[in-house]
Protein backbone atom coordinates (compact mmCIF):
# COMPACT_ATOMS: atom_id res chain seq x y z
CA UNK A 1 0.00 0.00 0.00
CA UNK A 2 1.11 3.55 -0.69
CA UNK A 3 0.19 6.27 0.90
CA UNK A 4 1.13 10.28 1.37
CA UNK A 5 1.43 11.77 4.75
CA UNK A 6 1.40 15.25 6.07
CA UNK A 7 4.31 13.50 8.09
CA UNK A 8 6.45 12.47 5.07
CA UNK A 9 5.86 15.65 3.28
CA UNK A 10 6.99 17.64 6.06
CA UNK A 11 10.48 15.83 6.29
CA UNK A 12 11.06 15.37 2.35
CA UNK A 13 11.34 19.02 1.81
CA UNK A 14 12.76 20.27 -1.28
CA UNK A 15 12.58 23.10 -2.50
CA UNK A 16 11.32 27.21 -2.15
CA UNK A 17 9.04 28.05 0.91
CA UNK A 18 6.69 31.11 2.07
CA UNK A 19 8.88 31.48 5.10
CA UNK A 20 12.00 31.56 5.42
CA UNK A 21 12.37 28.18 8.05
CA UNK A 22 9.20 26.12 6.12
CA UNK A 23 9.74 23.23 3.93
CA UNK A 24 9.07 24.76 0.16
CA UNK A 25 5.48 23.56 -1.87
CA UNK A 26 5.85 22.72 -4.92
CA UNK A 27 2.14 23.47 -6.94
CA UNK A 28 3.31 21.75 -10.50
CA UNK A 29 0.69 23.33 -13.04
CA UNK A 30 -0.38 20.31 -15.74
CA UNK A 31 0.62 20.82 -19.15
CA UNK A 32 -3.04 21.58 -20.15
CA UNK A 33 -3.54 24.52 -18.36
CA UNK A 34 -3.74 28.01 -20.43
CA UNK A 35 -0.10 30.34 -19.96
CA UNK A 36 -0.92 33.94 -19.55
CA UNK A 37 -0.06 35.68 -22.62
CA UNK A 38 1.64 38.74 -20.47
CA UNK A 39 4.14 36.07 -19.06
CA UNK A 40 4.44 33.53 -22.03
CA UNK A 41 8.03 35.00 -23.39
CA UNK A 42 10.60 32.46 -23.26
CA UNK A 43 14.19 33.39 -23.40
CA UNK A 44 16.40 30.20 -24.00
CA UNK A 45 20.22 30.58 -23.06
CA UNK A 46 23.36 28.61 -23.43
CA UNK A 47 24.19 25.89 -25.98
CA UNK A 48 23.11 22.44 -25.81
CA UNK A 49 24.55 20.51 -23.05
CA UNK A 50 24.79 17.54 -24.99
CA UNK A 51 24.21 15.92 -28.21
CA UNK A 52 20.42 16.26 -28.45
CA UNK A 53 20.23 12.70 -30.88
CA UNK A 54 22.36 10.72 -28.51
CA UNK A 55 20.51 10.10 -25.70
CA UNK A 56 23.28 8.29 -23.82
CA UNK A 57 25.31 10.85 -23.14
CA UNK A 58 22.97 13.15 -21.33
CA UNK A 59 24.80 13.97 -17.93
CA UNK A 60 23.51 16.64 -15.53
CA UNK A 61 26.85 17.21 -14.20
CA UNK A 62 28.45 18.41 -17.85
CA UNK A 63 25.60 21.34 -17.51
CA UNK A 64 27.59 24.48 -16.57
CA UNK A 65 25.51 26.33 -13.88
CA UNK A 66 25.00 30.08 -14.69
CA UNK A 67 24.88 31.69 -11.74
CA UNK A 68 27.41 30.57 -8.42
CA UNK A 69 25.45 30.26 -5.36
CA UNK A 70 26.18 30.66 -1.45
CA UNK A 71 23.13 29.49 0.77
CA UNK A 72 23.47 31.62 4.53
CA UNK A 73 24.25 29.26 7.12
CA UNK A 74 21.96 29.27 10.28
CA UNK A 75 23.64 30.00 13.91
CA UNK A 76 23.14 27.16 16.20
CA UNK A 77 20.66 29.32 18.31
CA UNK A 78 18.39 29.48 14.98
CA UNK A 79 19.07 25.63 13.99
CA UNK A 80 17.75 24.53 17.67
CA UNK A 81 14.71 27.02 17.50
CA UNK A 82 13.78 25.18 13.97
CA UNK A 83 13.98 21.98 15.31
CA UNK A 84 12.31 22.93 18.27
CA UNK A 85 9.30 24.43 16.14
CA UNK A 86 9.69 21.43 13.67
CA UNK A 87 9.01 18.62 16.06
CA UNK A 88 6.52 20.52 17.86
CA UNK A 89 4.61 19.79 14.62
CA UNK A 90 5.45 16.03 14.60
CA UNK A 91 4.11 16.21 18.05
CA UNK A 92 0.74 17.09 16.98
CA UNK A 93 0.02 13.13 16.11
CA UNK A 94 0.71 11.83 19.44
CA UNK A 95 -1.36 10.62 22.42
CA UNK A 96 0.69 12.10 25.36
CA UNK A 97 3.49 14.24 25.30
CA UNK A 98 6.21 14.32 23.39
CA UNK A 99 9.46 12.58 24.74
CA UNK A 100 13.01 14.16 25.34
CA UNK A 101 14.87 12.53 22.35
CA UNK A 102 18.41 13.81 21.47
CA UNK A 103 19.45 14.63 17.98
CA UNK A 104 22.34 12.25 16.49
CA UNK A 105 22.37 14.31 13.58
CA UNK A 106 20.98 16.49 10.89
CA UNK A 107 20.29 14.68 7.74
CA UNK A 108 19.75 16.26 4.29
CA UNK A 109 16.12 16.56 3.44
CA UNK A 110 16.78 16.21 -0.78
CA UNK A 111 19.40 13.21 -0.55
CA UNK A 112 19.18 11.57 3.31
CA UNK A 113 16.04 11.70 4.54
CA UNK A 114 14.06 9.14 2.53
CA UNK A 115 16.31 6.64 3.25
CA UNK A 116 17.50 7.06 6.98
CA UNK A 117 13.52 7.32 8.21
CA UNK A 118 12.73 4.46 6.35
CA UNK A 119 15.35 2.53 8.17
CA UNK A 120 14.41 3.97 11.70
CA UNK A 121 11.35 2.95 11.42
CA UNK A 122 11.81 -0.30 10.20
CA UNK A 123 14.87 -0.87 13.10
CA UNK A 124 11.73 0.09 15.58
CA UNK A 125 9.31 -2.46 14.17
CA UNK A 126 7.22 -0.73 12.01
CA UNK A 127 8.85 -1.61 8.54
CA UNK A 128 8.45 1.20 5.45
CA UNK A 129 10.11 2.37 2.36
CA UNK A 130 9.83 6.26 1.89
CA UNK A 131 10.18 7.88 -1.69
CA UNK A 132 9.82 11.10 -2.24
CA UNK A 133 7.56 11.60 0.48
CA UNK A 134 5.14 8.85 -0.41
CA UNK A 135 4.99 5.83 2.22
CA UNK A 136 4.64 2.58 1.26
CA UNK A 137 4.12 -0.48 3.85
CA UNK A 138 5.81 -3.62 2.69
CA UNK A 139 4.07 -5.64 5.44
CA UNK A 140 0.53 -3.78 5.12
CA UNK A 141 -0.80 -0.63 6.68
CA UNK A 142 -0.19 -0.82 10.50
CA UNK A 143 -3.76 -1.93 12.12
CA UNK A 144 -5.72 0.88 14.45
CA UNK A 145 -4.59 -0.44 17.89
CA UNK A 146 -1.16 0.53 16.57
CA UNK A 147 -1.27 3.98 15.07
CA UNK A 148 -0.48 5.51 18.87
CA UNK A 149 3.20 3.20 18.51
CA UNK A 150 3.23 4.23 14.89
CA UNK A 151 3.35 7.99 15.69
CA UNK A 152 5.45 8.33 18.58
CA UNK A 153 7.90 5.96 16.36
CA UNK A 154 7.58 8.27 13.98
CA UNK A 155 8.07 11.15 16.05
CA UNK A 156 11.30 9.86 17.73
CA UNK A 157 13.14 9.13 14.59
CA UNK A 158 12.50 12.48 13.30
CA UNK A 159 14.21 14.05 16.63
CA UNK A 160 16.85 11.43 16.39
CA UNK A 161 17.29 12.56 12.49
CA UNK A 162 16.17 15.96 12.11
CA UNK A 163 16.48 17.49 8.18
CA UNK A 164 18.86 20.64 8.22
CA UNK A 165 17.24 23.55 8.42
CA UNK A 166 20.18 25.33 6.35
CA UNK A 167 18.64 23.14 3.46
CA UNK A 168 14.92 24.31 4.04
CA UNK A 169 15.19 28.16 3.42
CA UNK A 170 13.59 30.24 0.72
CA UNK A 171 15.51 30.19 -2.50
CA UNK A 172 17.64 33.05 -3.19
CA UNK A 173 16.96 34.64 -6.40
CA UNK A 174 19.97 33.53 -7.52
CA UNK A 175 19.17 30.30 -6.52
CA UNK A 176 15.24 31.08 -8.21
CA UNK A 177 17.48 31.75 -11.73
CA UNK A 178 19.87 29.00 -11.56
CA UNK A 179 16.96 26.64 -11.39
CA UNK A 180 15.06 28.46 -13.84
CA UNK A 181 18.16 28.13 -16.25
CA UNK A 182 18.72 24.69 -15.41
CA UNK A 183 15.34 23.37 -16.21
CA UNK A 184 15.74 25.76 -19.70
CA UNK A 185 18.71 24.77 -20.81
CA UNK A 186 18.82 20.64 -19.65
CA UNK A 187 16.01 19.61 -18.11
CA UNK A 188 13.41 20.24 -20.95
CA UNK A 189 15.84 19.10 -23.27
CA UNK A 190 17.54 16.09 -21.74
CA UNK A 191 13.49 15.14 -21.28
CA UNK A 192 12.70 15.41 -24.74
CA UNK A 193 15.74 13.44 -26.57
CA UNK A 194 14.65 10.85 -24.28
CA UNK A 195 11.13 11.18 -25.92
CA UNK A 196 9.59 12.97 -23.26
CA UNK A 197 8.20 16.32 -25.23
CA UNK A 198 7.63 19.11 -23.05
CA UNK A 199 4.94 21.70 -23.45
CA UNK A 200 6.44 25.15 -23.33
CA UNK A 201 3.58 27.23 -23.49
CA UNK A 202 3.67 28.28 -20.05
CA UNK A 203 7.10 28.48 -19.98
CA UNK A 204 7.38 32.66 -18.26
CA UNK A 205 10.30 34.72 -19.11
CA UNK A 206 13.57 34.28 -16.73
CA UNK A 207 12.58 37.52 -14.65
CA UNK A 208 8.91 37.27 -14.61
CA UNK A 209 9.25 33.42 -13.72
CA UNK A 210 11.94 35.10 -10.16
CA UNK A 211 9.72 37.97 -9.39
CA UNK A 212 6.71 35.58 -9.10
CA UNK A 213 8.29 32.84 -7.43
CA UNK A 214 6.89 33.49 -3.67
CA UNK A 215 3.36 34.79 -4.97
CA UNK A 216 -0.05 32.77 -6.46
CA UNK A 217 1.16 33.37 -10.28
CA UNK A 218 4.16 30.56 -9.95
CA UNK A 219 2.59 28.00 -11.92
CA UNK A 220 5.58 26.63 -13.59
CA UNK A 221 7.11 23.44 -12.98
CA UNK A 222 8.36 21.49 -15.39
CA UNK A 223 9.95 18.81 -14.13
CA UNK A 224 6.35 17.77 -12.83
CA UNK A 225 6.96 15.84 -16.24
CA UNK A 226 9.44 13.84 -14.83
CA UNK A 227 6.42 13.29 -11.61
CA UNK A 228 3.69 11.36 -13.78
CA UNK A 229 5.89 8.89 -16.04
CA UNK A 230 5.28 5.75 -14.88
CA UNK A 231 7.26 4.76 -11.77
CA UNK A 232 10.06 2.24 -14.25
CA UNK A 233 10.48 4.98 -16.27
CA UNK A 234 10.52 7.51 -14.41
CA UNK A 235 13.47 5.63 -12.41
CA UNK A 236 15.36 4.94 -15.52
CA UNK A 237 15.22 8.71 -16.24
CA UNK A 238 16.04 10.71 -13.42
CA UNK A 239 19.48 9.54 -13.21
CA UNK A 240 20.17 11.42 -16.78
CA UNK A 241 17.54 14.06 -16.36
CA UNK A 242 17.24 15.01 -12.57
CA UNK A 243 14.17 17.58 -11.37
CA UNK A 244 16.20 19.86 -10.11
CA UNK A 245 20.47 21.08 -10.79
CA UNK A 246 23.27 19.15 -8.54
CA UNK A 247 22.99 20.04 -4.51
CA UNK A 248 26.80 21.29 -4.94
CA UNK A 249 25.32 23.79 -7.61
CA UNK A 250 22.11 24.45 -5.77
CA UNK A 251 23.14 25.08 -2.13
CA UNK A 252 26.91 25.95 -3.46
CA UNK A 253 29.94 24.87 -1.16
Amino acid sequence: MLLRTGAALAVVVTMAACSSLEPPQQSPAGPAEEADPSSAVVETTGPDPAPTGQAGQWDPGNWEPTVSVTITRLSEAERQAWRDSYLKNQADDLDGPAPEVALERWVHPRTESDTVLSDCMTGSGFPIEIDAGSISYPGGTPPPEQQSAWSLAWYTCNARFTPDPDYVQDWTEGQIGLVYDYWDQYFIPCMEAHGVPVNRAQQPSRETYISAFFTPQRSWWPNSYLDMLPQDERQDLEPVCPAYPPDEVFFGS
